[in-house]
């Protein structure tokens, strides 16, 4: 498996050598009329020329801290634990480490992105029940008449007190079945699994090209304009502004490459009538990759404040992969000036996967849900 730090170092030089080759293109290719405006020092053509420049590459990069809990079922090799630690009461105990780096390139109405996620979370949960599905002894006996026989009087006392003898035994052997009942709780008829320690640890990459649909101002007296009408006004008027809101999708489809590896240590109460070490240890690593496809969707309250919301889904059982993925994301984000904007919001990310058979059977149902917070550096 390769290690994350590897991942990352690959992403940003691949990136760097992205902008660095764009960036020159980028330069060639000005034309020669920009040149001698810029020589000549014409003040208006030199804004209109700044106007056209929409068209080159634009990039932003992306770190963000994602502490996200986890929710589902994982596990393999004859052993699977549910995992539900709630949230606000217990994220920073099972929150060891995450989140997430991005890389997007812009140019006109294409764009492409890349993101390194990695999560670790780690607990423990008490199921508290048998391996065998059975009640504990003393459990079980509670409910049934042990059928212990009441021993009888040898018959040679007088009939009063031979019926009070024959009561004081009676009250005793009641008194016997119930110690009995009492010492056997908690004994098992099979192994009992008393704890489970586990740790999930997550990679994952994405990478997507995507296409702008458009953008549509959608707070014209008119009713909405395309975004093509916005262009043509602020061309022949640069200080017009939009006509707040402005909505702007996108749509897009690439793959998601997973690697998920579990562990669980369990604690074992062997039981009475098995034969099984008190603690097992189960692990593995699982990798695979999935299509995806998804929207975007910024709606744009002024240049400041905008919403984000995002969503894709893939898997859909193709080769190895998952039977299904899915992800929502949902966030603010706040423009301090040209080269850097924050962001907050919330992110689900869901996956549902199974492989092998038998003792090598691994089920991994999880979904890792939780708020995020970093910022954007466009350049």
């Amino acid at each position: 498996m390769p290690e994350p730090e590897k991942l990352l170092t690959w992403m940003m030089a691949a990136a760097a050598i992205l902008c660095l080759t764009l960036s020159c293109d980028t330069a060639s290719a000005a034309p020669q009329d920009e040149r001698d405006a810029r020589d000549a020092g014409s003040d208006a053509d030199v804004a209109a020329l700044d106007l056209n420049d929409a068209g080159g590459w634009e990039f932003r990069v992306d770190p963000f801290l994602w502490m996200a809990n986890i929710d589902g079922t994982v596990g393999g090799r004859g052993a699977t634990v549910d995992v539900d630690p709630g949230f606000f009461d217990e994220i920073l105990d099972n929150f060891d480490a995450g989140g997430f780096l991005g890389i997007e390139g812009r140019r006109d109405r294409f764009f492409a992105f890349g993101n390194l996620n990695f999560m670790e979370l780690s607990g423990d949960v008490r199921p508290g029940r048998s391996l065998l599905d059975e009640y504990d002894i003393g459990t079980f006996l509670s409910g049934v008449d042990l059928n212990i026989p009441t021993p009888q009087p040898p018959g040679i006392l007088p009939p009063r007190l031979e019926a009070i003898v024959q009561q004081l035994i009676a009250d005793r052997v009641t008194e016997v079945k119930q110690e009995v009942i009492e010492a056997l709780e908690g004994v098992t008829l099979g192994p009992r699994l008393d704890k489970v320690d586990w740790d999930v640890k997550l990679l994952m990459v994405e990478v997507a090209v995507g296409f702008n649909l458009g953008e549509w101002e959608l707070g014209g007296a008119d009713g909405p304009e395309t975004a093509l009408a916005a262009v043509y006004m602020v061309q022949s008027n640069p200080f017009a502004s939009p006509a707040w809101p402005v909505l702007s999708v996108d749509l897009y489809a690439g793959a998601r490459y997973w690697d998920i590896k579990w562990e669980l240590d369990m604690d074992i109460t062997p039981g009475v009538l098995a034969i099984v070490p008190s603690s097992v240890s189960k692990g593995r690593s699982s990798n695979w990759v999935d299509p995806l496809v998804g929207a975007r969707m910024d709606l744009a309250f002024s240049e400041d404040l905008s919403l984000m919301l995002r969503g894709d889904i893939g898997g859909f059982g193709v080769g190895s992969g998952s039977d299904l993925a899915w992800q929502v994301v949902a966030g603010l984000d706040w423009q301090v000036n040209d080269h850097m904007t924050i962001g907050a919001g919330y992110r689900v990310v869901d996956v549902d996967y199974t492989d092998g058979s038998g003792a090598d059977r691994t089920v991994i149902d999880l979904t890792f849900l939780g708020p995020y917070i970093g910022a954007s550096f466009a350049f």
